[in-house]
C-alpha cells in the first residue's frame, strides 16, 4: 500500500508509465507465443487485426505524449532540484514495480532529453548528490557520467546503446568536473567513493582510454594525477580516504603518523629527549619497517622513474606539436587572408549580379506592363475582329442574295426576250424540215444552233417544258417567276 501511496502523490509516476508505453516499449502488432497458446487460427488472426488497427490511435497518442514530455522536461529545468527529484522518484519506483519495464524505464532515464535535465543542475553537486545517491542504488548506469557516482565513465568516457551497426561514446569529464566530484564527495562525507576515485586516478592507464580521446585526455588525466599527489600532502580528507581504500590495516597511516611525528619533532626538542628511549625500544621493530617502506620507496621510484621517461617523451612529442601548431597557426591566417580576399571578389561578384538581377527585374517589370497593354490591345482588337467579321458575314449574305436577285432578274429578262424568237424559229425550222426550202445540211446545221442555244440556257439554269406542237398541262409552280 505505501508503493501505492507514493506513486499516486508523485505528479510524473502515472504521466512517466504513459509515456514510456507509447514512446520508448515497441507498438505491439502481434501477438506472442505465449499469447498464441490455445488460441484458434481465426482467434489470432481477428486479435492480430485488432491490433493493427489500433496503430493509428497509438500514433496519435504517441505524438502527445513526446510534446507532453518536452513541455515537462522544460518545466522541471525552471522549477529546479525539487522537481528533478520528484522526476527520479517516479522513475525509481516505476523501476522497482514494473519488473517487465526495467530495460525500458532504464531507457528512458538516460535518453538525450533525460540526461539534459541532470547534466542542467550538475552546477550545484551537492543538491544533486542525494538525488544521485538514491539513482545509483536502483539503477546499473556505470556508463553515464551524468548519473554514475563510479569512475571509470568519468576517467575513460564510455561506450552505450551498443548494437550491430555501431554504438554510442560519450566523452570523460574533463579535470574540472572529476575535482568537482571529489569535492561533492568530500561535502557529503562519502569518504569510501572518494578514496576510491582518488585511486582510480593515481592508477589511469592510458590503455584503457578510447583512441578517440587519448590526444585531449591523456595528458589531461597525467595532470590530474600531479594535482592528486600534491593534494595528498596537504589535504586530510583525501590521505584519509586514500588509507582506507588502499590499507584495512592502517598501514599508510603510520607512515603519515610518523611523517607527522618527525615534524612534531623538529619543532620540539624537549619531546625528543623524552620520546628518545621509546625511539630505541622501538628502532628494531621501526628498521623492519623501514625495509618495509624503502622496498615500497623503490618501487615507487621506479614507477616514478618510469613516469617522467615518459613526461620526457611526452615533452619531446609536446613541443613537436608546439612546432606543427604554429605552422598550422600560419596557415590558418595565411587561409583567413585568403578567404577574406576571395569573400571581397565575391562581395563585388555578387553586388555585380544583384545589379544585372534588379536591372533584368525592372526590364521584366516594363515587359510585364507592355505584355499587360498589348493583352488589351489584342481583347479588344478580338472583339473589334468578331464584330467586324459578323458585319463581313452579313454583307456576304446581303451581296449572295442580291447576286441571286440579279441572277433571276437577268434570266426572267433572258427568258422573256428569247422566248417567243425560239419559238418562231422552231417553228420555222419545222417548215423547213417540211418544205425542203433550204439544202438539207443548212436545215441541220439550223436544228444543231436551236439546240446548242437551248443547252446553253439549261446551263443557266432555264428549263425548256414541253415540245413543239404537243400539248403540255398546266403547272402552276412552274410560273412562279
Amino acid at each position: 500500500m505505501a508503493k501505492d501511496k507514493k506513486s499516486n502523490d508523485n505528479p510524473y509516476y502515472s504521466f512517466m508509465t504513459e509515456y514510456i508505453e507509447f514512446c520508448i516499449r515497441p507498438c505491439k502488432n502481434k501477438l506472442s507465443e505465449k499469447e498464441k497458446e490455445g488460441l484458434s487460427d481465426d482467434e489470432i488472426v481477428s486479435k492480430e487485426e485488432e491490433l493493427k488497427a489500433n496503430i493509428t490511435k497509438f500514433n496519435k497518442k504517441q505524438n502527445e505524449c513526446k510534446d507532453t514530455y518536452s513541455n515537462m522536461c522544460s518545466s522541471i529545468e525552471k522549477s529546479g532540484l525539487p522537481e528533478l527529484e520528484a522526476y527520479s522518484d517516479a522513475m525509481i519506483t516505476l523501476y522497482e514495480e514494473k519488473s517487465d519495464w526495467k530495460k525500458d524505464i532504464k531507457s528512458a532515464l538516460v535518453a538525450n532529453a533525460s540526461l539534459k535535465l541532470y547534466r542542467k543542475f550538475r552546477d550545484d553537486l551537492n543538491g544533486l548528490y542525494p538525488i544521485l545517491l538514491k539513482i545509483n542504488k536502483v539503477f546499473p548506469i556505470d556508463d553515464y557520467s551524468e548519473l554514475s557516482l563510479k569512475s571509470r565513465a568519468s576517467l575513460y568516457g564510455s561506450e552505450v546503446n551498443k548494437t550491430q551497426k555501431g554504438s554510442l561514446k560519450n566523452a570523460p569529464l574533463s579535470n574540472d568536473e572529476i575535482s568537482r566530484m571529489l569535492d561533492m564527495f568530500c561535502a557529503g562525507d562519502d569518504f569510501k567513493r572518494l578514496g576510491d576515485w582518488i585511486i582510480d586516478i593515481l592508477a589511469f592507464d592510458d590503455e584503457l582510454i578510447d583512441d578517440a580521446y587519448k590526444k585531449e585526455f591523456v595528458p589531461l588525466r597525467h595532470q590530474l594525477k600531479e594535482q592528486i599527489y600534491n593534494a595528498l600532502s596537504s589535504n586530510e580528507s583525501y590521505r584519509s580516504a586514500v588509507q582506507k581504500a588502499l590499507f584495512d590495516e592502517g598501514m599508510l597511516n603510520k607512515l603519515i603518523d610518523g611523517f607527522c611525528s618527525v615534524n612534531g619533532l623538529k619543532k620540539n626538542i624537549d619531546q625528543l629527549t623524552e620520546n628518545a628511549k621509546l625511539l630505541e625500544e622501538r628502532l628494531v621493530t621501526e628498521n623492519l619497517e623501514h625495509e618495509v617502506r624503502r622496498k615500497e620507496q623503490s618501487e615507487m621510484i621506479k614507477k616514478k622513474d618510469s613516469e617522467i621517461e615518459f613526461l620526457k617523451k611526452y615533452v619531446h612529442d609536446y613541443e613537436h606539436i608546439c612546432v606543427q601548431l604554429d605552422n598550422l597557426k600560419r596557415k590558418y591566417n595565411a587561409q583567413i587572408d585568403i578567404n577574406e580576399s576571395i569573400k571581397i571578389d565575391d562581395k563585388n561578384k555578387i553586388d555585380e549580379l544583384n545589379d544585372k538581377i534588379k536591372k533584368l527585374s525592372d526590364e521584366v517589370e516594363m515587359i510585364t506592363h507592355e505584355l499587360e497593354e498589348m493583352k488589351k490591345n489584342y481583347e479588344a482588337l478580338q472583339s473589334d475582329y468578331g464584330l467586324k467579321a459578323n458585319e463581313l458575314e452579313r454583307l456576304k449574305a446581303g451581296s449572295t442574295q442580291r447576286t441571286e436577285n440579279a441572277r433571276k432578274e437577268v434570266l426572267k429578262d433572258l427568258i422573256f426576250g428569247l422566248n417567243e424568237q425560239l419559238y418562231y424559229l422552231t417553228m420555222f425550222l419545222l417548215e423547213l424540215k417540211d418544205t425542203g426550202g433550204l439544202a438539207p445540211e443548212t436545215i441541220e446545221l439550223f436544228g444543231d444552233t436551236l439546240d446548242n442555244v437551248d443547252k446553253a440556257l439549261e446551263k443557266l439554269g432555264i428549263e425548256k417544258i414541253g415540245v413543239v406542237e404537243n400539248t403540255t398541262s398546266y403547272d402552276s409552280t412552274l410560273h412562279e417567276c
